[in-house]
């Protein structure tokens, strides 16, 4: 058995996101998005809708954070990145070479995702003067970014703002104009909670809002302002400045959401209501963050409707920026540029601070960017934060300083943004958590007093130092931190996402503006459930500015703050739209809403309207609630935004099995995906999907097909030809395909090739010669020599205009005929001729280069198994260059010359060999010498393998086929060989007409296919399933298409369950109504709730309280899709596993087990007292099952498999053997493990020989025969 070839399945996850101008063109938008280690920039064509890979790029590392930030001036974004490399690396985007460029690159710490090394956090001024990086715990550091005399970004030395015993949440640069700059952190203090052995200080500890500024005066950075929220946020935002808003942050907490500024303005709190790629790059590690920035006064942008996508951590920024900063798992920052001309993105800078590994205390993990471009911060989960002052140099390229220190000992972070400060001192707010009290605390109780800090870091410009320029504790426990625009934007400031809450914090004398978060209206959710912000999203224009905040549900809400003057005084929430659950959102200025999900595919909208409907309703932080009373709002269809695009996605894969159930002849990959009701089963073939167009029956089967153009002006094709074993049928191309009689072909007698010729004439070689066709029907024809046969040709044409000039004919015997068209249209025979003494089997003419009248080479393939390549200089006409000996006959030859991307360089001329053993062979052709090298060999099929040239992307590819096609195209600076995922074809030709620009025509047996390929890059093609629940484990029946799946969501109701809390709800309506117009009214009301259900793949399922479980067992027919079989357990029972099991008093039949938990509660250890095994009679043919009996267990099953005629159980640290009885199972052994081990969940089994796998353990047991045990 050999391994012929491995596909791997690329990232597909989007864990990081941002947007931005970074590739120049005047009002563009990409997006640079993280996929694990690969940065890739999508491009939206606003034309199409479509979503494609500008280029792409592996980082080999962790990136933790981006961030995009402009130098002041300047018209190009950079890119800060924040890694698992200790290091800040700032990346520019060159389209030359179409990748990221590397500008700076500064070390600050060591490598690993650690909590106290900067990299998880960054945030960039908004008038790009400095980046603040930050780690998880205590480290902060803030660069300066400047220009050199030559106009090139430049970054200072970096300055700390650390602070010991403090956690971050979130950093964002304030919008302050040109103030100094000011960065907005979320962080929490746990200094008390760390010395307090009760824990009651933790409890009492609140989150801050810490603004930090960046003197540029004194290159210092200070602790601004400080101040505790009353809120958990979860998530700072950013609020544009100056004149696109008020300035300041968002903070986004359980419920609701807090926008916060630094002056006078009152924070304003506002409830939350509830509920085609461009270019890819593999970075080689796992990107943590991504921040795009632009340098203050910077005009290119990198982002202009494309979107990058990183496989890693996710976050969709809204800033219109050059480059992208990257977090990884590397210890670095790394500041990419896209490059449009290299379609790839090109390392600008990096910059190493810290060990590699996604550790908590090292960088990488938040990435926040001074709003001005000027700084970007990079930090960790744990104690650092690192700032990079961004600049340029003497020619305009981006520079980077040294990091600066902002670490805090004890100092969990949970976000950071850069400030919106204009041009002042840089500044960072970061959501940070100081447990040092609670460290220290025996007894927990000061953990439970700790809050988290919104703590403010602050780059001062001047003395290149990064202080802690102001920290507050929070009440309310905050997700997020979101940066307000500030200057002539907005008022800056932060908005915290807390716990049921929305606050508004800024530094200076602006009061909290506190805004709950609206829950759904009739919403069967329980009703203890708190309400949290996971994503968010800011557009921002001249005129306006806006937040998108997502909720767990899926809901998105419109976010606007009012002001007057400089002080936000009323927060507003407005219901937008529901989407799934996403890890990031961006909102390009072309109008699309691009939604990174974090299960499941991921997204692109249409903005239909910005959610101005008067009818519906708006709240605000003015309305007055009493407490604990929050606002609701009822869901609806997508109203404001359109579906356009989708990215397929396999994120969470929980279970997958490899084989041909379809019985293809090739494997396919049965993959279990999602959570919840958007789950899915997939069905993955390898291979590109194709578009089919037309499909016609042909009277026979043909062997060949050809298209042909009129006129050399022509951009479509006008014939297809198809040459059968005794005639040829032309087809004229037009709105319809039908036969055309005065082509001028002959249809008595087989085509071997045929083409246009000159300007206006037509070529068609048959056995007996060769008929040159001219426009007035005008014919010529060659006759072969004696009763001699042409039993191969070969023709070619100019690159430019698809003409052919050079004619290639071989003779019966081994003679080869060359021919020329001369300047008068004449096609001319030279004297010069060989032969060999073996059968010519294949021939191929390379293209004719633009500026030149032919082509050097000529190949031909001999029944001696060689292939040689012949010359066509004049000079020494069919004289030979070169041969190579083959591993088996060839059946097909293609010249194929490749040019890079961007049409730069010297091309290359490969040779595509056909073997009639089934193998693929490319070869490299010397331009000058014709010599053959660097082969290299594909097994395609069981089929001889011919090669057809046919075209994608504007580019010519080769279509090969054996008894599976396949596709060799250049796509991202690389080779491609895929197979298609269609029937077997036999011939083909490109096609392209009005309809269809870029096809292929093709035929296999008797029929005619039209197709396209329109998904170039992907290695597989999907087939969904929908799914209830989210899917466990699957089996699969050894002799049926059918695979057997458990699917299990814990806070999930069951279908009888939520029918009957949907009647109950309605029957209490109606009771409460008195007189009979209310009555009335809630019997509408009433009937409304019971009959209209939610789409639960679109609005999510209902959330029941902890400990609640719904489960089902499905049997699905993997062909069709259908479900032959459905049991819905009981609720709060959880399927755990599930197994095919034969037992011995049974052998011919197949039982299927199922072990349950039942009531099972969720915390550090999952506690279930008890559990059950439900015991399936599955038929003979696999297509349905049925419930034979349930089995009580005194503990929680979790794995169950087939041994020697037995079922062993895994219970908790239980091992049991069962044997089939009438009303249920029977217990023959059992074996108690030791008690450290936690319980077991898979087993391997090889004779006697059990290997039990344990979640802490690895179990090896034995039995003895004859013992049962």
């Amino acid at each position: 058995m050999h391994l012929y070839n491995l596909t791997l399945q690329g990232q597909t996850a989007i864990n990081q996101a941002v947007h931005g101008n970074f590739s120049g063109t005047p009002k563009a938008q990409e997006i640079c998005v993280g996929r694990g280690s690969t940065l890739q920039l999508l491009f939206c064509d606003p034309t199409t809708g479509k979503i494609k890979v500008l280029c792409s790029h592996e980082v080999f590392g962790i990136i933790r954070s981006l961030m995009p930030f402009r130098l002041t001036g300047g018209t190009k974004d950079y890119i800060a990145v924040g890694s698992d490399s200790g290091r800040i690396v700032i990346l520019e985007y060159s389209a030359e070479k179409n990748s990221f460029v590397r500008v700076h690159q500064e070390t600050f710490g060591k490598t690993g995702c650690r909590r106290i090394v900067p990299g998880h956090y960054l945030a960039a001024d908004p008038k790009g003067r400095a980046i603040m990086i930050g780690a998880v715990e205590r480290q902060k550091l803030v660069y300066i970014m400047n220009r050199d005399a030559e106009a090139r970004l430049t970054i200072s030395s970096p300055l700390e703002a650390h602070k010991q015993y403090t956690l971050c949440y979130g950093m964002v640069g304030i919008d302050v104009g040109f103030e100094n700059p000011t960065f907005a952190c979320l962080e929490f203090d746990y200094e008390d909670a760390e010395h307090d052995p009760t824990g009651e200080a933790l409890q009492t500890t609140k989150q801050t809002l810490t603004f930090y500024e960046l003197d540029l005066g004194l290159n210092h950075v200070v602790r601004k302002y400080a101040e505790p929220l009353d809120d958990k946020a979860t998530m700072i935002i950013a609020v544009p400045g100056g004149n696109e808003g008020p300035s300041g942050v968002i903070l986004c907490c359980e419920n609701y959401l807090i926008y916060k500024n630094l002056g006078e303005q009152p924070d304003i709190r506002c409830p939350i209501p509830r509920r085609r790629v461009l270019c890819s790059h593999e970075v080689f590690g796992i990107i943590r963050s991504l921040m795009p920035f632009r340098l203050t006064g910077g005009t290119k942008g990198m982002f202009n409707d494309f979107i990058l996508t990183l496989f890693g951590l996710s976050y969709l920024l809204n800033y219109f920026v050059d480059y992208i900063a990257v977090g990884s798992d590397s210890g670095r920052i790394v500041i990419l540029e896209y490059s449009a001309e290299k379609n790839s993105f090109v390392r600008v800078h990096q910059e190493t601070f810290g060990k590699t590994g996604c550790r908590r205390i090292v960088p990488g993990h938040y990435l926040a960017a001074d709003p001005k471009g000027r700084a970007i911060m990079i930090g960790a989960v744990e104690r650092q934060k690192l700032v990079y002052i961004m600049n340029r140099d003497a020619e305009a390229r981006l520079t980077i300083s040294s990091p600066l220190e902002a670490h805090k000992q004890y100092t969990l972070c949970y976000g950071m943004v850069g400030i919106d400060v204009g041009f002042e001192n840089p500044t960072f707010a970061c959501l940070e958590f100081d447990y040092e009290d609670a460290e220290h605390d025996p007894t927990g109780e000061a953990l439970q007093t700790t809050k988290q800090t919104l703590t403010f870091y602050e780059l001062d410009l001047g003395l290149n130092h990064v202080v802690r320029k102001y920290a507050e504790p929070l009440d309310d426990k905050a997700t997020m931190i979101i940066a307000v625009p500030g200057g002539n934007e907005g008022p800056s400031g932060v908005i915290l996402c807390c716990e049921n809450y929305l606050i508004y914090k800024n530094l200076g004398e602006q009061p909290d503006i506190r805004c709950p978060i609206p829950r759904r209206r009739n919403d069967l959710d329980d009703p203890d459930r708190s309400l949290m912000i996971i994503c968010a999203a800011t557009h921002k224009t001249k005129l306006m500015y806006f937040f998108l905040l997502q909720t767990e549900q899926g809901d998105l809400f419109k976010v606007t703050l009012e002001t007057d003057e400089d002080l936000v005084t009323e927060m507003k929430v407005k219901y937008f739209d529901t989407v799934p659950a996403a890890n990031a959102m961006c909102i390009l200025k072309t109008g699309f809403l691009f939604v990174a999900s974090e299960f499941g595919d991921h997204h692109l909208y249409q903005i239909a309207n910005l959610g101005d409907d008067p009818e519906e309703p708006e709240f605000s932080s003015k309305m007055h609630l009493d407490e604990g009373e929050t606002f609701f709002y009822g869901i609806r269809e997508l109203k404001s935004l359109v579906p356009i695009d989708r990215i397929e996605s396999l994120c969470p894969l929980t279970d997958a099995y490899i084989g041909d159930l379809a019985r293809e002849d090739a494997p396919q990959i049965y993959a279990l995906v999602g959570r919840g009701a958007r789950s899915t089963l997939r069905v993955l073939r390898n291979g590109l999907e194709v578009s089919e167009m037309a499909v016609s029956e042909l009277p026979g089967n043909p062997n060949a097909v050809w298209t042909v153009k009129k006129n050399i002006d022509d951009k479509h094709d006008a014939y297809i030809v198809v040459s059968f074993v005794n005639a040829t049928l032309v087809l004229a191309i037009g709105e319809t395909v039908e036969e055309a009689n005065d082509s001028g072909f002959m249809a008595t007698t087989p085509t071997l090739g045929c083409g246009l010729i000159g300007d206006d004439a037509l070529l068609q070689i048959y056995p007996d010669g060769i008929r040159h066709i001219r426009s007035d029907r005008r014919v010529n024809e060659w006759k072969t020599p004696g009763k001699r046969q042409i039993v191969k040709c070969a023709m070619n044409r100019l690159v430019a205009c698809y003409m052919m000039r050079q004619v290639a004919v071989a003779l019966a015997g081994g003679e080869l005929v060359y021919f020329e068209l001369d300047p008068t249209g004449q096609l001319n025979e030279f004297t010069e001729r060989t032969s060999w003494p073996h059968e010519v089997l294949c021939m191929s003419l390379s293209e004719i280069p633009e500026g030149e009248l032919r082509s050097r080479f000529l190949t031909v393939g001999i029944a001696d198994s060689t292939v040689r390549v012949i010359s066509l200089d004049p000079q020494d006409t069919l004289s030979p260059l070169s041969m190579q000996a083959l591993p088996s006959q060839p059946e097909s030859l293609l010249l194929l010359e490749t040019t890079s991307e961007d049409g730069k360089g010297s091309s290359t001329i490969h040779l595509n060999i056909g073997l009639q053993n089934g193998c693929l062979l490319r070869t490299t052709v010397d331009n000058v010498t014709g010599d053959m090298m660097d082969t290299r060999t594909r097994y395609l099929g069981t089929r001889p393998v011919r090669v057809f040239r046919v075209r994608s992307q504007n580019r010519d590819a080769v279509l090969c086929t054996s008894s599976r096609s396949w596709l060799l195209y250049h796509y991202q600076n690389r080779f491609h060989l895929t197979p298609l995922s269609y029937v077997s074809l036999e011939s083909a030709s490109s096609f392209s007409s009005e309809q269809c620009l870029e096809g292929i025509v093709a035929i296999s047996e008797n029929t005619l296919r039209i197709m396209a390929v329109e998904k170039l890059g992907a290695s597989f093609n999907h087939i969904s399933y929908p799914l209830k629940f989210t899917p466990r484990r699957m089996i699969v029946h050894p002799l049926a298409t059918a695979v057997m799946m458990i699917e299990t969501d814990h806070a999930a109701y069951t279908t009888v369950t939520l029918d009957k809390k949907r009647n109950d709800m309605a029957d209490d309506i109606v009771r409460l109504a008195t007189d009979m117009e209310e009555v009335e009214l809630a019997k509408e009301i009433a009937d409304v709730l019971r009959n209209n259900r939610p789409d639960e793949t679109v609005y999510g399922a209902a959330k029941a309280a902890p400990g609640k479980w719904a489960s089902v067992v499905r049997l699905l027919n993997i062909k069709s899709g259908e479900v032959l079989s459905l049991f819905e357990l009981p609720q709060d029972e959880a399927a755990k596993c599930i197994a095919l099991v034969q037992f011995a008093t049974h052998q011919d039949t197949l039982m299927v087990l199922v072990g349950c938990t039942i009531s099972q509660k969720l915390s550090q250890v999952a506690k279930s007292t008890r559990g059950c095994i439900y015991t399936f009679l599955l038929t003979a043919a696999g297509d349905r099952f049925e419930l034979i009996h349930r089995t009580d267990t005194p503990y929680p099953v979790n794995a169950i498999h087939d041994f020697r005629g037995s079922a062993l159980v895994g219970m908790s640290n239980h091992l049991r053997l069962y044997e089939f009885g009438k009303k249920k199972l029977l217990a023959k052994c059992e074996n108690k493990v030791s008690l450290f081990v936690a319980y077991f969940c898979n087993a391997f089994i090889a004779d006697n020989n059990i290997l039990e796998c344990a979640w802490n353990a690895l179990i090896h047991l034995q039995t003895e025969p004859g013992y049962n045990s």
